[in-house]
């Protein structure tokens, strides 16, 4: 789980620093989401505590840099 969580980390980061670009956002978005889904594939047994960090923790971070929510 901890490499999930460095990689997310990563991935917001990336979508915090290149905040002017669209684009951007959304491919550091859509490749966070992908990370999660592979996890949770490749790890099923984890897959509620990795849905409850994607909803808790990193989707609304993402949401607030991409539509200021």
């Amino acid at each position: 789980m901890q490499t999930l969580i460095n990689y997310l980390d990563r991935h917001l980061a990336m979508c915090k620093k290149y905040a002017d670009s669209q684009s951007l956002k959304r491919t550091y978005f859509d490749q966070a989401f992908g990370m999660l889904t592979m996890y949770c594939g490749l790890y099923p047994n984890n897959y509620a505590k990795a849905e409850k960090l994607w909803d808790e923790v990193y989707r609304p971070q993402f949401e607030a840099i991409m539509w200021g929510e």
